[in-house]
Order: C-alpha cells, then structure tokens, then sequence
C-alpha cells in the first residue's frame, strides 16, 4: 500500500528550484549561526574557567599596547559601559527589583526593608504584592461564582 504524501512533501513537491535554493541557503545561514553562537559560548566559558590563562593573555596584549592605544581602549570602555548603563537602566532595575527585596525582606526583616530601601522601591515591591492578591481574589470569587450557579441548578433540577 503506498504512503500518502503529507502536506509538507507536496508543497516542497510543487517549489521552483530557486525556491528550493534559496531555503537550502536559509538553513545553511541559520546552521551557520548556531554554530557560531555555541562556539563563542564555548570559548566564553573556557575563559572563565581559565583566569590565569586569560589574565596572562590580556597583560601579553598590554605589554604589546602602545600608551595611546591603552588610553583609547580605556576611554572606549568607559563610554560603552556608560552608554550601555544609560541605555538598560530602567530595565536591568525592574528585572532585578523584586527578586531583590524578596531576598533582603526574608534576611533582615520588613522593618528593616522599610528603614533602608527608598519609597520608590517599597511601593513598587507592596504594589506588586497587592496586584498579585487582587488577582488571586479575582479568580477565587469567579470559581465560587461558578461553583454557586451549579448548585443553584441542582438545587433548581431536585424541586421540579
């Protein structure tokens, strides 16, 4: 009995065949890319597993440096970082806020979060708490809710 051909086979099936290089040429990219970004995970991770042998690397290249190439890549650096900071500030704030007070609160206490953290952080942090129990409570009165209307039927159903 022959095998029914699935809709994928049948639409590469009817493809001219510059379509077929070009997604051939897709693949080819995106293969490419992964390997790439595992390679520089790789090395990533080999660096940080090897401080002596990066540390070695990086004063090797120093030595070699000029004083205005070092400035240059000081400034560079320094303007990045900046730049970078800026940029992602607010992001890189909101990502860690509460995962942060979560962990000062369970260590040192309310009292303490309240004496040491600024009002701005507190009321983002009691914010998020009072919407997570609103919801909660939102949902918990539409399962009731649901849970009423079923024993009203029943209730409904056994009088008639």
């Amino acid at each position: 009995m022959p095998r029914k051909r699935t809709a994928s086979a049948i639409y590469k099936s009817e493809r001219s065949e510059e379509q077929k290089l070009a997604d051939k040429a897709k693949t080819q990219r995106l293969v490419e890319r992964r390997y790439r970004r595992k390679c520089y995970y790789i090395s990533n991770r080999v660096r940080r597993k090897n401080p002596e042998k990066d540390a070695e690397r990086m004063a090797k290249k120093r030595k070699e440096m000029t004083e205005d190439e070092r400035l240059l890549e000081q400034e560079s650096k320094r303007k990045y970082n900046a730049t970078y900071y800026q940029k992602h500030r607010e992001d890189i704030l909101v990502k860690h806020q509460c995962k942060r007070t979560t962990e000062y609160i369970s260590k040192h206490g309310e009292q303490a979060f309240w004496l040491h953290h600024s009002p701005r952080e507190t009321f983002q942090y009691f914010l998020n708490v009072i919407v997570q129990k609103f919801i909660l409570l939102y949902y918990s009165v539409l399962y009731m809710k649901h849970i009423s209307t079923y024993f009203d039927v029943r209730l409904y159903n056994s009088r008639q």
